[in-house]
């Protein structure tokens, strides 16, 4: 609980600039726009589909088409956005991307040997997942669907409520009691909505923010609105930070409505989707009587589902295998170690190539401890790529087109990386550092703190006893602590901020000197009770820029690409059109920030 351990969140607060990293396809300013930008077009779909909305110097084309087909690339919250909305995002993104891609191949990259082999990894994954997706749909029904949806109902809060809330936002606190005042004389709110408010977003519906549970306000704004009456108006003004103050009131409150079956089914879906991608995988097993050799030559028997839980059981308990003493160096690498149909072969040396991928601390665990894995890992991409086949899964043009979509966003990807790579200086690097720490808070304080957890309150009372008698700290944590993980370590939490701890619990520690206990043992619930020692307190110390440097460089390169788009879409001829055939002005780069920064105004206004 140092202060490594908040790095990204700061970097996510302090750093607003960075937009998502290339995932499926790169990302461009069309996309991080998209919630701020409104068209004139109205009923695009209406339109013939053909209709010709991008022309290139080359003389390739975009059609609407391919417009409102993009559509569903979008991040999910995007996709019921009215098309006339985001028509120009969708129609840029697809501008992008052509100039990228075309930048790419100009440059060779389509055929970079290492992207080709990027290239076929990611379309073998597609056409593998595409397989997989298909079997596990016939297996996963709605009776299992209906199962586990009622298993998440047994999940959920009893009795939570929520409330429908409106506000009247006004930009400075006297503002606000004057309104407040204004109210309680007399004068309607809805009248002062229209006549004050700010938020131009619930200005025309009365400040109707609609409902909201506790979860979905901060913590001081929720105890406030929530112990206010029905039908009332909240008798204090609620700071929302920069937009300004608001005077809410309370126009219903209800138990909160579990979702729907249907409204979930999907979400549940996607839950339990990897645990029956498992089902399908060693039915193909058993079915295609795959061979498994050891280390040592001999057959290697497919271990059953309560071997599998015993020695996970036996993992988790910290039990250690004995090793095999195999020098897996003195193998040969021609070793066949698996059988596979078709009188295919994975070999030692395969194996160990897999191990590259790994992660460094994987990567140096005893090969014997994590050998089966890769194995297993190794059979079952084979197994699959050879079904794909033999089903025509390589053939569906549903697949042939993501293979398509992959090979371009991969290619598009590298060029994006390798420009962005040339545009990051030391300099710059240095300059986003420092942006960085001057966001960070000024002077925050930690404290380190150790504790003996014991599981009633009468246990710790007479622990806190024993401490004050004068029996050591140390002494009382390994007698009478069940914490197991802080036990070995004389109770050991480490440094925590404030803002770590629950307020209550916060306040007190904080308030404590240095080197001493706090006076009561502390509640946590089911986990028992824990007697508190504040052993220092000392001023954050920022990370070095060495500790942030990676994800520096990913917000940089962000706003590097941002840069390299701009560049290509100046440097190219490039004709755009609305649904109707009319010519599109393009929009600078300050005005869409402008319209940007409107709507992201209004919509802070709405969720605070």
């Amino acid at each position: 609980m140092t202060c490594k351990l908040n790095i990204k969140i700061a970097l996510a607060l302090a750093l607003t600039t960075s937009f998502q990293a290339f995932a499926d396809q790169p990302q461009t300013p069309a996309t991080a726009e998209v919630a701020a930008v409104s068209a004139d077009t109205q009923g695009i779909e209406k339109f013939n589909q053909s209709t010709v909305v991008a022309e290139f110097s080359d003389g390739s084309k975009i059609l609407l088409g391919q417009v409102l087909e993009n559509r569903s690339r979008l991040p999910a919250q995007y996709k019921n956005v009215p098309i006339e909305k985001i028509y120009e995002v969708l129609l840029n993104r697809l501008v992008d991307l052509k100039l990228v891609l075309d930048a790419a191949v100009k440059l060779g990259l389509d055929k970079d040997p290492e992207i080709l082999k990027r290239i076929t990894d990611a379309q073998e994954a597609i056409m593998q997942k595409s397989y997989l997706d298909k079997e596990i749909a016939k297996l996963i029904t709605d009776a299992i669907l209906q199962e586990k949806y009622n298993e998440v109902l047994k999940m959920l809060p009893k009795g939570e409520m929520e409330i429908r809330l409106s506000h009247i936002l006004v930009k400075t606190k006297e503002e606000a009691l004057t309104v407040l005042k204004d109210i309680k004389s007399g004068k309607k709110f809805e009248d002062l909505v229209k006549e004050k408010s700010i938020d131009t977003q619930t200005k025309e519906n009365g400040g109707d923010l609609g409902f909201v549970r506790k979860g979905d306000l901060p913590k001081a704004t929720s105890e406030i609105v929530f112990k206010a009456a029905k039908g009332s108006i909240v008798n204090d003004v609620i700071s929302v930070g920069e937009l300004g103050f608001s005077i809410f009131r309370v126009d219903d409150k209800r138990a909160v409505e579990p979702p729907k079956f249907e409204e979930v089914k999907e979400d549940i879906t996607k839950a339990i989707a990897p645990e029956y991608a498992v089902k399908v995988i060693e039915a193909l097993r058993k079915e295609y009587n795959i061979k498994k050799f050891g280390l040592d030559g001999k057959p290697l028997p497919e271990k059953t589902a309560e071997e599998k839980k015993a020695e996970a059981e036996k993992e988790k308990e910290g039990a250690k295998d004995e090793k095999s003493g195999i020098d897996i160096t003195k193998l040969d690498d021609k070793m066949v170690v698996a059988e596979l149909p078709n009188d295919q072969k994975i070999t030692l040396g395969e194996i160990k190539e897999s191990m590259k991928s790994l992660p460094p601390q994987l990567r140096e665990a005893p090969i014997e401890k994590i050998y089966e894995a890769l194995l297993n890992r190794k059979i079952d991409m084979q197994l699959l790529s050879l079904i794909v086949r033999k089903e025509g899964i390589d053939k569906d043009p549903t697949v042939l087109k993501k293979l398509d979509d992959a090979r371009d966003a991969l290619i598009q990807k590298a060029y994006l990386d390798g420009e962005v790579a040339k545009l990051i200086t030391p300099e710059i690097l240095k300059s986003k550092y420092q942006e960085f720490l001057n966001m960070l808070p000024k002077d925050e304080m930690e404290v380190r703190l150790r504790h003996i957890l014991v599981k009633t309150k009468r246990e710790a009372d007479e622990v806190l006893k024993s401490l004050k008698s004068g029996i050591k700290f140390d002494d009382l944590v390994k007698s009478k602590s069940i914490d197991e993980q802080t036990k070995e370590t004389n109770g050991e939490l480490g440094y925590v901020r404030k803002s770590e701890l629950p307020k209550e619990f916060g306040d007190l520690v904080f308030k404590a000197a240095k080197a001493t206990l706090l006076p009561e043992p502390i509640n946590l619930g089911e986990m028992g009770y824990s007697i508190v020692r504040v052993e220092d307190k000392r001023v954050v110390q920022p990370p070095q820029l060495e500790e942030v440097k990676v994800e520096l460089i990913k917000i940089i390169s962000a706003e590097q690409a941002v840069k390299v788009l701009e560049k290509l879409r100046k440097e190219a001829s490039v004709k755009k059109f609305d649904a109707e055939g009319k010519v599109l002005i393009e929009k600078t780069l300050e005005e869409r920030k402008a319209e940007a920064l409107k709507e992201q105004s209004s919509k802070a206004a709405a969720a605070a």
